[in-house]
């Protein structure tokens, strides 16, 4: 099972245990009842488990990678004004309307989101997850996910909200989804709110210290030696 899939799998039975979860470095495992730190283990009633057979309890070590808030469909960004246009999109555009203050998510970690979708033409509504009860969460690896909306979504920073407008061509092409009333060689704007981001800094580097060196030309004069 992928880390992502492993994330999503939830039981109602753990909620509880997860109120006053600080996200953060993994810590000791939760004893008698005492939240310690962001890397928790609870145990679950069978009645509160997914999946589990009606005589066994199951139990979660959960970490703590960021929190969403709840919203709802009042909070959607229903008057929010949008770069709406009848002329061809050319290339991503991208406008930050809010800048975020936290991390800054890199291509390859999983984006929680809220996402509101117009056509960019007459700004009709194709989707609002804001309507839904859990965050969406975006993979940025190529392939993942919609191009032009995952090109939008990186460099984001956590707190940030950004308009992203998408040509067709990055969107749902010349097939476009009759479902969600996308013609064909439609444009689409994204309206993206970015809450937290899951998994590693890929760009984070190791410092190579003055004792490492002197460790390193050591063996290398060794091995001249010999």
């Amino acid at each position: 099972m992928s880390t992502s899939a492993q994330r999503r799998i939830w039981a109602t039975g753990t909620y509880s245990s997860l109120v006053c979860a600080r996200v953060g470095s993994p810590g000791p495992k939760l004893t008698a009842g005492r939240p310690a730190a962001a890397n928790r283990a609870t145990s679950v009633q069978p009645s509160f488990a997914t999946g589990a057979p009606p005589d066994a309890a199951m139990s979660f070590l959960i970490d703590v990678v960021g929190i969403a808030p709840a919203t709802n469909e009042a909070d959607a960004p229903m008057n929010i004004e949008l770069p709406l246009t009848d002329e061809p999109v050319e290339g991503v555009v991208t406008d930050d309307v809010v800048e975020g203050d936290g991390a800054t998510l890199h291509e390859g970690q999983d984006a929680v989101v809220n996402v509101y979708v117009v056509c960019a033409d007459t700004g009709a509504l194709i989707d609002s997850s804001w309507e839904r009860d859990r965050r969406e969460v975006i993979p940025t690896e190529a392939g993942s996910v919609m191009e032009g909306l995952r090109q939008g979504i990186l460099d984001m920073r956590v707190g940030g909200r950004r308009i992203i407008t998408v040509p067709a061509e990055l969107a749902m092409g010349e097939t476009g989804s009759p479902e969600l009333g996308v013609d064909s060689n439609q444009d689409l704007i994204f309206v993206v709110d970015l809450y937290a981001i899951l998994g590693d800094d890929p760009t984070a580097t190791t410092e190579v210290t003055e004792s490492t060196d002197v460790t390193e030309s050591t063996d290398s004069a060794e091995t001249t030696e010999g």
